[in-house]
């Protein structure tokens, strides 16, 4: 994984949390990769929110980087978790750090390809 471009078509409201993350990924194989699954959790600090699902298969091109573009939903009632476990921090002008941790399982010439994910970002609220 190189980089995680961040968030679009975030939607947030009393039942949760749903979106896309865009995640710039390089293919250091001379081979594409098919990705087809993905197991990807989302913690902000130590409480897990949310997952990560690959919305259909998605190319990586061979030697080069490559968008994958993956679904995020956060858990019912994780928003309400965030707020009572982070407030005091929010409140003092404290970043938040949000991880995501997981692999997205690809194929190519029939073998199974597991390639990690995981990054980290602090943000200000």
């Amino acid at each position: 994984m190189v980089r995680v471009d961040g968030l679009s078509d975030l939607a947030i409201s009393f039942d949760g949390m749903q979106g896309q993350v865009k995640v710039l990924v390089q293919n250091p194989n001379g081979f594409n990769i098919k990705a087809h699954e993905v197991d990807v959790d989302v913690f902000v600090e130590e409480d897990r929110i949310g997952t990560v699902t690959l919305p259909g298969n998605q190319i990586l091109k061979a030697r080069a980087e490559s968008m994958l573009v993956l679904d995020i939903k956060s858990d019912p009632g994780s928003l309400k978790k965030i707020f009572q476990n982070q407030l005091l921090k929010v409140m003092g002008g404290s970043p938040i750090e949000i991880r995501t941790l997981g692999t997205v399982r690809g194929k190519a010439f029939g073998f199974s390809i597991a390639i990690p994910i995981e990054s980290s970002e602090e943000i200000n609220l």
